[in-house]
């Protein structure tokens, strides 16, 4: 198997375009800030033994269309793809527990992001100015969902939220003036969420 990818291994590599492990290379880890700047890297492919993407592992990889890391992923760093502008699509995660602050934050052409049942924490800023981001649905475990978790998504239309969250931040669903956010579980707004959490122009549904 392959050793760890070091930290700022990769870092601003402008002529790395596109990298895919075979099958076989067993890569478990890649390190904070392994691929951070490499403006021309484009595609990315682990195969499906990757458990840790360190902290803006892949962060300002603006030409960054597809990466895939299969779906034994147990930790994210917080801002791993932030600015991957031209981020269109993205393996599932299903071992994850947490989203940290700033994930996917400026992944502006980000259209889907399937979250794991296993998730319990949507981080603060974590899905920010995703502007094609048109639908979400937050699983059952989500607990807390930080502080501009959604801001901006202005062409989110569906955001179904079937957990009952213990925590919802000020500005989570800032500027999402198209979406409808339903709740499957809770039937009204909890004390300690935050007053401003959601746009005025929001439609929020509420179980029955």
């Amino acid at each position: 198997s392959l050793p760890p990818i070091g930290n700022e291994c990769f870092m601003n590599c402008k002529d790395l375009r596109g990298i895919i492990f075979r099958g076989d290379a067993e890569l478990k880890v890649i390190g904070d800030k392994a691929f951070f700047g490499c403006v021309n890297l484009y595609a990315f492919c682990a195969g499906d033994e990757v458990r840790k993407i360190g902290e803006n592992a892949f962060e300002n990889c603006r030409s960054l269309r597809c990466a895939y890391f299969g779906g034994g992923v147990e930790k994210v760093g917080h801002h791993a793809f932030a600015s991957c502008g031209n981020l269109a699509s993205m393996s599932a995660f299903a071992a994850l527990t947490e989203l940290p602050r700033g994930t996917f934050s400026g992944c502006r052409s980000l259209q889907t992001m399937p979250l794991p049942g296993t998730l319990e924490k949507i981080d603060d800023d974590c899905f920010g100015y995703c502007a094609s981001l048109t639908g979400i649905d937050i699983p059952d475990k989500v607990a807390y969902i930080g502080r501009g978790a959604f801001a901006d998504c202005r062409a989110l239309t569906q955001a179904v939220i079937r957990s009952k969250p213990e925590f919802i931040g000020k500005n989570a669903f800032r500027n999402c003036d198209k979406t409808v956010i339903t709740f499957t579980a809770v039937k009204k707004q909890s004390k300690d969420w935050n007053g401003q959490w959601a746009d005025k122009r929001c439609t929020i549904n509420y179980a029955k």
